[in-house]
């Protein structure tokens, strides 16, 4: 019996100090950056404004075409809570390329971004800037990479 609690808390131990311990601060901060990127998604999917907000600074500034423009964070807000309004984008997916450390608690994302209407799928590069800010991880300056928007036809079924 005293073996099987020894057993139990060597494990747990190890669930809490094994992480930090076996990887590198760069990819713990990698790990955090996705993450941030991947709640971004989900977000617009659910169409969560505030939870989207989250994910930037206050003094973000982003380039979006719902906004039609680059524009602060309340901009974009009010831009995304009418879209979100009026179903006129519907959905988002993400393929993240890269990111790149440029400083400690500075990085780049590079990322084809998928957003979708109710007939289109469009297809954009995108750069995020991220910073870490109180030990999180906020986009603060978003960027188109390609200008002219590809649409792609698909079938909802």
């Amino acid at each position: 019996m005293r073996f099987i609690r020894a057993a139990i808390a060597l494990i747990a131990a190890a669930t809490v100090y094994l992480p930090s311990a076996c990887f590198s601060q760069e990819a713990l901060d990698e790990h955090a950056i996705r993450q941030v990127l991947d709640v971004w998604v989900q977000a617009i999917n659910a169409a969560d404004l505030s939870t989207l907000l989250a994910q930037y600074s206050d003094d973000a500034m982003i380039d979006s075409k719902v906004a039609r423009g680059k524009v602060s964070k309340q901009k974009y807000a009010e831009a995304m809570a009418g879209a979100f309004r009026t179903h006129s984008l519907v959905g988002m997916a993400a393929d993240i390329a890269k990111v790149t450390f440029v400083a400690r608690a500075h990085a780049t994302v590079r990322a084809t971004i998928y957003p979708m209407t109710n007939a289109r799928r469009y297809v954009y590069l995108v750069e995020w800037r991220l910073e870490k800010r109180d030990g999180r991880w906020v986009i603060v300056e978003a960027d188109y990479k390609s200008r002219d928007q590809e649409a792609l036809w698909f079938e909802v079924t």
